[in-house]
């Protein structure tokens, strides 16, 4: 797996225009440069399909779309969620809707699914964006299920990365661990096929204690999806780590919950600072 090729500038003031259209409901932190970031890395990779895991409210979608004007790319959002977070009158992907209506005929969501949902998708995809459930291990598991699924040279951007707090340590340990590099708060990865890299990348990822337990649906047919990808003992292997880190974090689960709750009341205090310090 090779470095992918390096974003050169970030287009801030293109990114600016961008979120001065987003509606006023909206509750996120995401900045010019959060923007630009997606903005460029869609530019870059040029894709015909892209596939996002995790929407809520549709700012990144939003400027993905924004950013594949050109190409005419279409873009699939999967979220567990019929709503947004803090919204609840609000669907998945709204921003699409109500500010850049012009993008949906290339827009297609599905949503009360989980990252295994890919697979119905019939398509194989060059851009990849993360920005699901951001405890341990779920970045790394939403990344297994869309490796069948991408094309040889597609990009696959992790959000919040950068930091390492309670919700960001899934996407914090995996880019210490696999080459790439960082694209603001993303960290960005070329995919180059089932290097032997990239297989001990993810086995050292996944033992890496976890912060959050696996539901169910997430591990369905993940052995199948991997042989599409890994030689069976690689495979194999992924998934019997998969399996035991799953039973270690049942027989720990107290423990574990106590350390990521106070992970995360740090990571509360954190937005807030940064909230209070915005003009």
């Amino acid at each position: 797996m090779t470095q992918p090729a390096r974003i050169a500038q970030l287009d801030v003031a293109s990114a600016e225009e961008f979120l001065a259209r987003k509606p006023a409901w909206v509750k996120s932190d995401q900045t010019p440069t959060d923007a630009a970031a997606l903005i460029a890395m869609v530019q870059v990779a040029k894709p015909k399909a892209m596939v996002e895991i995790g929407t809520s409210a549709g700012e990144g979608a939003a400027a993905m779309l924004y950013g594949t004007q050109t190409f005419g790319s279409e873009l699939f959002s999967l979220d567990l969620s019929e709503t947004v977070y803090y919204d609840r009158s609000k669907p998945i992907g709204a921003v699409v809707d109500e500010a850049f209506p012009e993008f949906l005929p290339r827009y297609q969501r599905r949503t009360g699914v989980m990252c295994d949902a890919v697979r119905t998708l019939d398509r194989r995809f060059d851009f990849v964006h993360i920005d699901g459930a951001h405890a341990h291990p779920w970045a790394t598991v939403d990344f297994l299920r869309c490796l069948p699924f991408l094309n040889e040279g597609a990009l696959v951007a992790f959000h919040d990365a950068n930091y390492m707090a309670a919700i960001s340590q899934a996407a914090y340990y995996f880019a210490r661990i696999l080459p790439g590099e960082f694209v603001g708060n993303h960290f960005l990865l070329r995919y180059e096929g089932p290097t032997d890299t990239l297989f001990q990348g993810l086995m050292d990822v996944l033992e890496i204690n976890w912060q959050q337990n696996l539901a169910e649906q997430a591990i369905v047919n993940l052995y199948e999806d991997l042989l599409m990808v890994f030689p069976a003992k690689q495979a194999g292997a992924l998934c019997a780590r998969v399996l035991e880190r799953h039973a270690n974090y049942q027989k720990f689960t107290h423990l574990y919950s106590e350390v990521h709750g106070a992970l995360w009341k740090r990571e509360i205090e954190r937005r807030k600072l940064l909230s209070e310090a915005k003009p």
